[in-house]
C-alpha cells in the first residue's frame, strides 16, 4: 500500500459519541499517519522528481480496535465498539453503490482497507495516543 493515512480526529470523532462501528474484527493492524507529518512527507517529496509513490505511516502500529480504545480512554468514556461482520458491509456497499455512487466508493475503500493491515514505513513522529489525550484536554473534535 502506498501509504497508510487514517486521519486521528476521524475515531475520536465517533468515540466522542459514544459508539464505533468496525467493519471485520477490528484485528488488522495499521500505522495512521499524522496529518503535520504527511505534509513534511510530502514537501519532501516534491524535491524527489524521480519518485512518484512514497509510502509513509506513523510511528506505532495498532489494531483498529486498540486505536478506538485509546480514543475512549483520552475521552474518559467507556468503550463501546460494535463489530459489523464483512458480509453486512458488502450487502450494504451493493445496495449503496446502486443509489450513490459516491459514497459507494468511499465505502468501498473503507471496506477495503478493514479487510487487511495497512503497515506503511515509520516516517512520522507525532502519536496518536497524545493527539487524542490533546483534542480532549482542548473539548475538540
Amino acid at each position: 500500500m502506498p501509504y497508510t493515512v487514517i486521519r486521528f480526529p476521524s475515531y475520536f470523532n465517533f468515540a466522542r459519541k459514544g459508539h464505533v462501528f468496525l467493519f471485520g474484527d477490528g484485528s488488522n493492524r495499521f500505522n495512521p499517519i499524522h496529518g503535520a507529518d504527511l505534509a513534511k512527507v510530502c514537501v519532501d517529496a516534491a524535491d524527489d522528481e524521480g519518485n512518484k509513490e512514497v509510502d509513509a505511516g506513523g510511528p506505532d502500529i495498532f489494531t483498529y480496535d486498540e486505536t478506538n480504545l485509546m480514543a475512549f480512554e483520552a475521552l474518559g468514556l467507556e468503550p463501546k465498539i460494535t463489530h459489523v461482520p464483512m458480509w453486512v458491509g458488502d450487502a450494504a456497499l451493493f445496495v449503496i453503490g446502486l443509489v450513490n455512487k459516491p459514497f459507494g466508493s468511499i465505502m468501498s475503500f473503507a471496506l477495503s482497507v478493514s479487510r487487511m493491515d495497512n503497515i506503511a514505513p515509520s516516517t512520522g513522529t507525532r502519536h496518536v495516543k497524545d493527539f487524542y489525550r490533546e483534542l480532549a484536554a482542548q473539548g475538540k473534535t
